[in-house]
């Protein structure tokens, strides 16, 4: 089961937290994320997050590409022209509708147009199809670069994705203190209010 979301350290996390992109020699780029909560200074990157979800760490499969993506939604039957920019819910049967639903509503930071399809949504929707092991870890934390700065900011938008600093902050998750001290466990929060959530078994 997971562990419950607190405010307090949602808070915390939108209001500290930053990212830092750097290069590696294969040409790609590596995020990590920084934040404090409860005191303790975090950082995370794709490892950690995928290690945090029970996700295979390396080895991945490739993300699907254009015409995967496209060849995909016309198996499916999407019912209208297929242009990956204006992918919509309401042209796919009911129970792709409410898969894609549920992928938009995890993975994105966003409060309207649901009724849309991102790539991401449709990235995911082919993995699970065609029982692929992407890294997960690696488009999670690019959605949070994409709303992250260099610097700290004010309260941030509601998605599952603001569940990351509860998990790295308990135990036996990965998160990486930056200072000295163990990460601060839930029962130090006893005061605070807890989000209402489905619980995962």
């Amino acid at each position: 089961m997971n562990p419950p979301m607190y405010i307090d350290l949602l808070e915390a996390f939108w209001r500290t937290a930053t990212c830092t992109i750097m290069a590696k020699e294969d040409g790609t780029s590596f995020i990590e994320i920084h934040c404090t909560v409860g005191g303790n200074e975090l950082q995370f990157g794709e490892k950690e997050v995928n290690e945090t979800f029970g996700f295979k760490t390396e080895d991945h499969d490739a993300e699907a590409n254009d015409k995967q993506m496209v060849d995909f939604m016309d198996f499916i039957k999407y019912a209208d022209t297929i242009e990956m920019a204006k992918l919509n819910k309401r042209n796919v049967r009911r129970e792709w509708s409410y898969l894609f639903d549920a992928l938009q509503k995890v993975f994105l930071c966003r409060k309207t147009g649901w009724d849309q399809i991102s790539h991401i949504a449709v990235k995911l929707a082919y993995s699970l199809a065609y029982n692929q092991e992407i890294n997960v870890g690696a488009i999670i934390t690019r959605e949070l670069a994409q709303r992250l700065g260099k610097t700290p900011r004010g309260r941030g938008q509601n998605s599952l994705l603001i569940c990351m600093p509860v998990y790295l902050n308990s135990k036996p998750f990965g998160a990486t203190p930056r200072q000295s001290g163990k990460p601060v466990v839930h029962s130090q929060y006893a005061n605070s209010k807890p989000i209402p959530t489905v619980q995962i078994f």
